[in-house]
Formats: C-alpha cells, sequence, structure tokens
C-alpha cells in the first residue's frame, strides 16, 4: 500500500502543475513569428515550402499552424507542424484548380489566438494557374515592390564531383544575424512586399501554449444551464492508436489533452460520465482559428519578365509531374500495443465453444471477471486478493472508448467480440485510479455493434502533417532535371566561419538569383537578392 500511494502522489504532480500554471495568469510574455519562403511566385499544383522562426521568452510553443488563405482570411488549405528549437518547416501542396491571383500564407501558435488575429504572421504570394483564364479580382494597390539587386558578396567555385558547384558567403557582410534563410531560384521569382506589422490585443487567457505538442482543448457545459461543469470526468479515445486518456475539467469547466506526436487524420472521440440531473455538453475548441482579417487585395498582374519565368516554371512542374512521384514518409505507429501495456490475461473468445451471450463468457469458463447485481443494475468487478481492487471500479473500454452502461456490453452479440483483456491490479492514470481494466475489442472495429454514449463527442482530428518528397518514377540517368528550386535551406550564422553550401547544376541556361533573408537587430526581415548564371 505505501508503495501504491507514492505512485499516486507521482501522477498527481503534473496535475498539480496545471492548476499551478493556471494561477499565474498566463505569464508567458508574447510570441511572434517569423516567416520565409525561398520563392514569392509559385505554379498551381506545385509545392510552396516554408520556414519559420518562432521568437519567445520561454521556448515554449511546440506546435506551428499553418494556412494558405484568401485576403478576405478564407482558409484554403491547414496544417500544423512540429517547432524544434524555435525553427519549423513544412510544404503546402498548392491545389491543382485554384484560380491565378495574389494569396497570403499565415502562421500562428496556439497560444497567439490568445492576442487575435492581427498578431499572426501574413506573407503575400502569387499563383498562377497556367490552364485558367479566370483569376481572383482585387481592388487594393500593389503591396509588391520592385526588386532592387544588392550586392551578395560570394565565391563561386566547381566542387567535387564537377556536377555541382560550392557557393561561399561572407559571414561578415551578416554580423548581427542568427540565422540566414537562404535559397537558389529562377531568376524573377521573388519579390519583396510590404511588411504586416503584427499588433497585439488584450490577451484572452484560453489558450495555453502547447509546451509538449499538439493538445485539444474545449469546455464542458450543462446543455440547459449553459453553465461550467467543474471538476467532472471526461475521457479521451484515439480510436485506431489504442490511446485513452482520462482528465478532469478546471474549476471554469475547461479540459486539457496533451496529445501524442502523430501524423495524418486520426478519429477522436471524447466523452464524459453520465450523472443524475446533469445534462453534460461537450464544445471542443476549433484547432484551426476562425477569425475573420481582412489583408490587402492587391489587383493581380504580373510583368513581362515573370511571365516568362512563370512559363518556364509551368514546363518544369510539368516534367516533375510526369517523371517523378511524390512520396509521404510514413510514421511508424507507436501504440502497436496498448496504453495499458501488454497483459498475460486475455480471453480469445474462439478458444472456446460458441455461447450465446458474454455474460455466459464471465460466468461459465474461469477467469477474473466478474458480474455483480446491484439495485437491479449489473456491474464488473475483477477478481483480486489486492484490496484497492474492491474500493475503485475497473475502467471498462469497448475499442478502447469508455462504457460506463455495463448492460450495453452484456447485451453484445460475442459473434463480433474477437478477445477481451484484462488488467488485474490497480491502474493509475494521472489522478485517476481504477480497479483494473477490462479492454474489449470488436472484430471489425465498429464497437461491437453498441451506440456510442450519448453525452461523446466522435469526430476526425488533423494531427502533424507527414513530410513528402518527390521520387524518380525510374532510375534512369537521364531524368530530366526539373527542379524550380536549386537549393533552400535555414542556416546558422558563426562569424568566424565562412558560409558554404552546395548545389547541383541545373540543367537549364536560364539565370538564378541567389535570396538571402534574415531578421535584423530590430526583428525586420532583410532581404539580399545576387544574380547567378
Amino acid at each position: 500500500m505505501k508503495t501504491f500511494k507514492y505512485i499516486f502522489l507521482i501522477f498527481l504532480l503534473p496535475i498539480m502543475g496545471q492548476s499551478w500554471l493556471q494561477a499565474q495568469n498566463f505569464d508567458f510574455g508574447l510570441e511572434k513569428v517569423h516567416l520565409f519562403t525561398y520563392r514569392t511566385l509559385f505554379i498551381s499544383g506545385e509545392s510552396l515550402g516554408f520556414e519559420a522562426l518562432v521568437e519567445n521568452d520561454h521556448d515554449q510553443s511546440k506546435t506551428l499552424y499553418i494556412e494558405l488563405i484568401l485576403p478576405d482570411g478564407t482558409p484554403l488549405l491547414s496544417q500544423k507542424q512540429a517547432i524544434a528549437n524555435k525553427r519549423s518547416s513544412g510544404r503546402l501542396e498548392i491545389p491543382q484548380d485554384i484560380l491565378s491571383g495574389v494569396y497570403y500564407i499565415k502562421a500562428y501558435t496556439k497560444y497567439m489566438r490568445n492576442f487575435g488575429a492581427k498578431s499572426f504572421a501574413y506573407l503575400p504570394i502569387k499563383i498562377i494557374n497556367p490552364y485558367s483564364t479566370e483569376f481572383l479580382s482585387g481592388n487594393d494597390a500593389d503591396i509588391f515592390d520592385s526588386v532592387h539587386y544588392y550586392t551578395v558578396t560570394s565565391i563561386i567555385k566547381n566542387s567535387n564531383p564537377s556536377d555541382t558547384y560550392q557557393i561561399e558567403l561572407d559571414p561578415k557582410a551578416w554580423s548581427g544575424f542568427e540565422n540566414l534563410f537562404v535559397s537558389v531560384v529562377p531568376a524573377f521569382s521573388v519579390q519583396q512586399a510590404h511588411s504586416i506589422s503584427p499588433q497585439y490585443n488584450t490577451p484572452a487567457n484560453k489558450y495555453f501554449p502547447e509546451t509538449r505538442g499538439l493538445s485539444l482543448s474545449g469546455i464542458l457545459v450543462d446543455s440547459i444551464s449553459n453553465q461550467p461543469l467543474a471538476f467532472k470526468n471526461i475521457t479521451l479515445s484515439i480510436i485506431d492508436q489504442k490511446n485513452f486518456i482520462p482528465r478532469l475539467t478546471d474549476a471554469e469547466g475547461r479540459f486539457y489533452f496533451a496529445l501524442p506526436d502523430l501524423n495524418g487524420n486520426h478519429d477522436l472521440f471524447i466523452s464524459t460520465k453520465k450523472e443524475d440531473d446533469v445534462h453534460p455538453k461537450i464544445l471542443v475548441d476549433k484547432d484551426y482559428d476562425t477569425e475573420r482579417i481582412s489583408l490587402p487585395n492587391p489587383v493581380f498582374s504580373l510583368s513581362e519578365q515573370e511571365r516568362k519565368t512563370a512559363l518556364a516554371m509551368a514546363q518544369s512542374l510539368q516534367i516533375t509531374q510526369n517523371y517523378y512521384i511524390q512520396s509521404t514518409t510514413n510514421q511508424l505507429d507507436t501504440f502497436l500495443i496498448p496504453f495499458y501495456g501488454h497483459t498475460e490475461n486475455v480471453l480469445n473468445l474462439d478458444r472456446y465453444i460458441a455461447l450465446e451471450t458474454l455474460e455466459e463468457y464471465f460466468t461459465e469458463l474461469p477467469g477474473l471477471i466478474r458480474i455483480k447485481n446491484q439495485k437491479k443494475r449489473k456491474f464488473f468487478n475483477i477478481a483480486s486478493t489486492v484490496r484497492d481492487m474492491s474500493i475503485y471500479d475497473p475502467l471498462v473500454l469497448m475499442d478502447m472508448v469508455a462504457v460506463e452502461d455495463y448492460d450495453r456490453i452484456l447485451a453484445v452479440s460475442p459473434h463480433g467480440i474477437e478477445k477481451v483483456e484484462i488488467v488485474p491490479q490497480p491502474y493509475v492514470y494521472g489522478n485517476f485510479i481504477y480497479g483494473g481494466i477490462i479492454s474489449l475489442r470488436s472484430r471489425n472495429g465498429d464497437f461491437g455493434g453498441i451506440s456510442l454514449p450519448k453525452t461523446g463527442l466522435f469526430f476526425n482530428y488533423d494531427f502533424y502533417q507527414a513530410k513528402s518528397e518527390y521520387k524518380q518514377l525510374s532510375a534512369i540517368d537521364e531524368t530530366p532535371d526539373s527542379r524550380n528550386t536549386l537549393f533552400s535551406k535555414m542556416m546558422s550564422v558563426n562569424p568566424d566561419k565562412a558560409i558554404t553550401f552546395e548545389i547541383k547544376k541545373a540543367s537549364s541556361t536560364k539565370k538564378y538569383w541567389l535570396v538571402i533573408q534574415g531578421i535584423n537587430t530590430q526583428g525586420e526581415i532583410i532581404s539580399k537578392i545576387g544574380t547567378l548564371e
């Protein structure tokens, strides 16, 4: 018993920590995102790469939210990327059927939503659809400046092997910069835009910084009185990941779930315990910002040089789509085993003769599960000599979703159940103690045919965006060079060391620009452009 209490106190510490954070009144300072792209001119169907630097005092947020939007704020693409060492990078796949026009990339953290949408980073870009004569209408003045060439001190020389060039930059020209975003792109595919200075509203104190990664938050209210329900049990199940997370709402009825690092979309089920005279309603916060904002909407236009560059880039994209295939890096399933680990106590129904009801399997076969009758209701109990097992109710799961109506479980046809896993000892999860675990797994992942609790909410959630890249369809050496960007990378600046990098020679003879972007000591993004033949 002493060991058990000690474990309980250890798991209680994170809950105390959350209360302590709330007591600090969101004293996390300000956050700011600096956003970079290697070009400002893109073709529909192309991958739009970006880099972001997150500026804060405590290295707090670990998730970046990035979207492709219209000037009126309407989102077209949304994704989430991890932040590591205050940096994040990724790609947005521009839709093939998008209209030509001026769009914006929008970047922010969940914590920044406390200060309003005007505190986010916005970067204007031009997208061209070469297969359509339609384009977005605009009514504002142009926000793009004419390109001014700067002297970029560099040394270009053949490298080994001979099909590459090595470029060397003078670090003294970039003293005071911590990082530089360097890219080599087709000439006239970059324009400098008027910056949009962030504005910070009085903080709403609603969203905590995502210090561990993705999080899910919301509020539990009574559907009749609309009053928050404080200190109530609420559980989250990630269906296909065999993961289950219980929490308590806080004094204001709000709840917070730290989510695992997963890629892609996954089905979630969130529910709360049914109580007499309580009518719970779960309201989950939108994972992306929905505040409307009006950004400059310039009339779309292209110079003659931009038109020629866009035509060449569109031809290169056609080659890419015919000679290369886009592949996504699949993340390994980190939950091949359930959250409670392996258990030796497994009831495989196929090993026994077919019985009519689940209750018969529990009562007729020797095992750990007992069924008790109390006040005309049936309850599960796990046989154990540990005293705490009789004090706390077991956690009963159907396909990783907590079910408290045991009569519904027992009414399930055993033909739809594959196995029952049993954890026959007290299980501590955060500040929750269970008298063991009874986990039923259906054959078809359909929850055994029972309806999920009415107090729950089932929805699909967008986790981190998976990384993708183009690979050759064959190993033929004659595959055409279709790169629209020869090089792009965020590089650290060391004043005592030259900045060097290599690029593979382009097969075409068109001109390229060496674009260098960085943040000066005043927090302004500075760009310099040099020409490369």
